[in-house]
């Protein structure tokens, strides 16, 4: 029995702690690493493997040093402020990571699309 009041008292630490901290989270700054770090961070991120894939050095280059910057940003904010921040930018890197590659998929579906339309045509 003596186990189980050790973890119970362990569970309500934990739980106080992470709760303590998310109660700390500033709304805004949570917005911004949402939407800055997590959802446009993957979204630049996917550009710019397009972008050195397809030789574009200069484009590649910038969109590279615009993810240092947000990187720096947000672990800055997540490490040194809060680490429950982490939390907000996970689930905006999981959303804009989903988006990137629905968005990706019908871009390519569609090309497919009118590549075997034209060569229907073409017959």
């Amino acid at each position: 029995m003596q186990i189980w009041n050790e973890i119970i008292t362990y569970l309500h630490q934990k739980i106080d702690l992470w709760w303590g901290l998310i109660m700390q989270l500033d709304p805004l700054t949570c917005i911004l690493l949402f939407l800055g770090y997590g959802i446009l961070f993957e979204i630049l991120y996917s550009k710019s493997i397009y972008a050195i894939k397809d030789y574009k050095a200069t484009q590649a280059a910038t969109l590279n040093t615009v993810l240092y910057c947000i990187s720096l940003w947000g672990l800055n904010e997540s490490l040194n402020e809060n680490i429950a921040y982490a939390i907000v930018i996970a689930l905006g890197s999981w959303i804009g990571v989903y988006v990137q590659v629905k968005i990706e998929k019908k871009r390519n579906s569609e090309k497919e699309g009118r590549a075997s339309s034209g060569e229907a045509e073409e017959v």
